[in-house]
């Protein structure tokens, strides 16, 4: 009944353009994340399009975010072990050009301690493009586990961000000692 009736409630939508923005990876799981960003007709922003997929390609979830939800107190993007793991925010937003991305992560779910990682979204012509604060291009992230001797995992070290051309999700690489997926350029913090 429940999957229904977000049925219902999707379909309700009509949004004109949807804008691939990132595709996310971590440590912790095998699960691809894509981003898109919804507008309508006149290229604002509707909301967002939140796709986790599971290999060898299964969609796991999928779910449209209204952009309404995210300007009042963000959305929760990750939860883990009932706690709130990466909440999506912003400041200084508008719909129409785009503004500062805030992503707000459980650094330490021991002690409570959280961390922030800002991105920037632009508009250029019709389109968004997101980047670092340094400006430059990101559409790849990189979650890194923060790992305890004694507790195993206990929250998110750092969101690496860079820059990729390819689709390509068997490509690995090194960089910093982490092995990750999607080769690209990485962008430093």
């Amino acid at each position: 009944m429940k999957t229904f009736i977000l049925f219902l409630l999707f379909s309700t939508f009509s949004f004109a353009g949807e804008q691939k923005m990132a595709l996310i990876t971590s440590e912790f799981d095998e699960d691809i994340k894509t981003f898109y960003l919804m507008t309508d007709d006149q290229h604002v922003i509707e909301g967002i399009r939140y796709v986790t997929t599971r290999p060898p390609g299964g969609i796991v979830e999928d779910r449209i975010i209204l952009a309404e939800d995210i300007l009042d107190d963000g959305v929760v993007l990750e939860e883990r072990n009932g706690m709130e793991a990466v909440r999506l925010g912003v400041e200084r937003f508008s719909l129409e050009t785009g503004g500062t991305i805030k992503l707000t992560y459980l650094f330490n779910g021991i002690t409570g301690e959280r961390k922030i990682q800002r991105l920037l979204l632009k508009k250029n012509d019709q389109h968004f493009l997101m980047t670092d604060l340094a400006h430059k291009n990101v559409n790849r992230l990189f979650l890194v586990a923060n790992r305890s001797r004694v507790f195993g995992i206990v929250g998110i070290k750092e969101i690496l961000t860079y820059w990729s051309d390819t689709e390509d999700l068997s490509v690995f690489f090194q960089l910093d000692n982490y092995d990750f997926l999607l080769g690209g350029t990485y962008v430093s913090k």
